[in-house]
């Protein structure tokens, strides 16, 4: 019989999800698959339609503590670098509109950002989302570049100083 003893592990003793920074490279730089998806706002979001701008795509759940601790960071990274041509797109998944909306209603700071809803589980597996949050960069030309899996602080200084150098590119 085996026994596995794990010691010196410490668990999290609050909800709060730690941010990390920085992102990790996407070897090779693929192509990001297709992604064409309904917005709370009424309207489609079509990657293909995005050439020649970088995209922030988070994909994210109102059940996830990570997700909605990173949700915020998001936001102040699109009002940083929003203006410089950044896109970013949030989209919920496994949740109806219903949901995120009320969940929206009640989410302080209000994001202004598009968040997209009603996601087809083919497009989960095309991106290869396995777990919650996890954020990809698409650069200009239609690529991915950066990719991160559990929350980060997206509007920290390294990671905006990446976006920005991929803005001016």
């Amino acid at each position: 019989m085996l026994l596995l003893l794990v010691l010196g592990t410490s668990w999290p003793l609050s909800s709060k999800a730690q941010l990390r920074d920085g992102l990790g490279v996407a070897y090779g730089s693929p192509p990001a698959p297709a992604l064409l998806v309904e917005t709370l706002e009424g309207g489609r979001f079509d990657l293909s339609a995005q050439r020649a701008k970088v995209v922030v795509i988070n994909f994210w759940a109102t059940w996830c503590p990570p997700c909605v601790e990173e949700l915020p960071a998001l936001s102040r990274l699109w009002h940083k670098l929003g203006d410089d041509g950044l896109l970013v797109l949030a989209i919920s998944v496994g949740e109806s509109d219903e949901t995120v909306r009320q969940f929206l209603a009640k989410f302080e700071p209000t994001l202004s950002f598009p968040i997209g809803v009603n996601l087809s589980p083919t497009t989960l597996e095309l991106w290869g989302v396995q777990g919650l949050p996890v954020t990809y960069v698409i650069n200009k030309t239609g690529n991915i570049i950066y990719s991160a899996h559990g929350a980060r602080q997206m509007d920290s200084e390294h990671i905006t100083q990446r976006l920005q150098t991929l803005l001016d590119e």
